[in-house]
């Protein structure tokens, strides 16, 4: 463990907050990658702590480097004090973004501030991911439903040559701030929505209050400082452009069809390279797949898992999970619902885990309509059915507790022998 994570550990382990306040003020020079990780365990301590503040502070800063300085360029709802936001914005550019790209962003301020009243080409040619050429499908994606196993699947579709994993959950889509809500929130507050949608979704520079916004911007600026971050700098504008320039009645059609383009952009900016098959990583989860359509040259792979390991799973690995089974269970039954319909679609494969972990034949039909696509298999694999196999009857160790008496009840039609 890096000397730091062992500090932060120790001192919050003393409930040392003077200490812990000390150290983070002193972090703000490290390079990305322990940035964000001595961040995250600083969110981490503090939230034990009850210092919610500080909580906030340590994520906004995880999410990206200068990042703390978004909190001085944006108000909660929009630019405050539009020249001074300008310039400290135009600062933060040079040091995040300093290439080409600089002034594509700079103008997407400016039209967030005056309402796109500036009309521009919004015709933008996209760039393809062209390794299907021929196939309908130019992207993969697993789509879970919170640790119900889609992970194995992703590991295994990346193990090809051709192969390219885009990391992160993307939330550019079903995010709060995202092209999903983008219409239902521009309805009651449209200048709100629209700096949101800018900040959170497509450059990624915001303050960030939980984690939901915490993975916005962390995702959003994967992209945005990429390796193809001019392409989608352009593709942001005219989308951006696009968006606020419609009618209220048109905007969620409007909306609807930039996911396809500013997702691809997104992915193409993190890879740098358009011969490749993108493996997305829950940019849609199983409870969106209904909008599977408008994602037209994208292959979902569905992931389900029995309710009763999943509960185990969400419990000893997500700090987040609320505990309560009755919750749990509703949820279950409403997204496994959801998919019902949505799995008749062409773009949606189902897949259990427990069968594709522990059944040869079961991997080889899941993933025949791709394996031409993807090429043979790569040197580095990732996914080891031995030791994925591991998390299949995690429930059996607590077969007695009443949660999973109450799932086993609630939702027996679900479970897997």
């Amino acid at each position: 463990m890096p000397e730091a994570l062992r500090e932060v550990d120790e001192l919050a382990s003393r409930d040392d907050i003077d200490g812990l306040v000390q150290l983070f003020e002193a972090t703000d020079e490290l390079d990305p990658d322990r940035q964000e990780r001595t961040h995250r365990r600083f969110y981490t301590a503090f939230q034990s702590m009850d210092r919610s503040d500080l909580a906030r502070r340590a994520l906004t800063r995880a999410a990206g480097p200068h990042n703390h300085l978004a909190s001085s360029v944006w108000g909660r709802d929009e630019p405050t004090g539009f020249a001074a936001s300008r310039r400290q914005f135009a600062e933060a550019l040079d040091l995040i973004c300093p290439g080409p790209e600089r002034d594509v962003w700079m103008n997407c301020f400016d039209r967030l501030a005056d309402g796109a009243t500036t009309v521009a080409d919004t015709s933008v040619e996209t760039p393809r991911f062209d390794a299907a050429t021929g196939h309908r499908w130019r992207m993969l994606a697993v789509a879970g439903m919170g640790w119900s196993g889609s992970g194995a699947v992703y590991d295994a579709l990346r193990g090809y040559q051709r192969a390219a994993p885009v990391h992160g959950e993307n939330r550019l889509i079903e995010g709060r701030y995202g092209l999903l809500r983008l219409g239902e929130r521009s309805r009651t507050h449209p200048q709100r929505a629209f700096v949101d949608f800018f900040r959170y979704c497509l450059f990624g520079f915001a303050p960030c209050h939980d984690w939901e916004d915490y993975r916005h911007v962390r995702n959003a600026r994967r992209a945005s400082t990429g390796r193809s971050p001019e392409q989608y700098a352009v593709a942001c504008r005219a989308a951006l452009t696009s968006i606020m320039s419609a009618a209220v009645d048109d905007l969620d059609e409007v909306s609807t069809r930039w996911r396809m383009p500013l997702l691809e952009s997104a992915s193409l900016s993190q890879l740098g390279t358009t011969d490749v098959v993108p493996i997305l990583d829950n940019v849609v989860h199983i409870e969106n797949l209904s909008i599977a359509p408008s994602l037209p040259h994208v292959l979902f792979f569905a992931v389900v898992r029995d309710p009763r390991d999943q509960f185990i799973d969400l419990l000893n690995s997500n700090p987040r999970f609320h505990g309560d089974p009755q919750r749990f269970i509703k949820k279950y039954r409403s997204t496994r619902r959801k998919l019902e319909s949505a799995s008749t679609s062409e773009a949606v494969r189902f897949v259990r885990f427990e069968d594709f972990v522990r059944n040869e034949t079961t991997r080889e039909r899941v993933l025949a309509d791709v394996v031409d696509v993807l090429g043979p298999p790569g040197d580095r694999q990732r996914f080891d059915p031995a030791i994925s196999s591991k998390n299949v009857g995690l429930w059996r160790a607590v077969p007695d507790d009443p949660a999973i008496e109450l799932i086993s009840r609630e939702l027996d039609s679900f479970l897997v022998d």
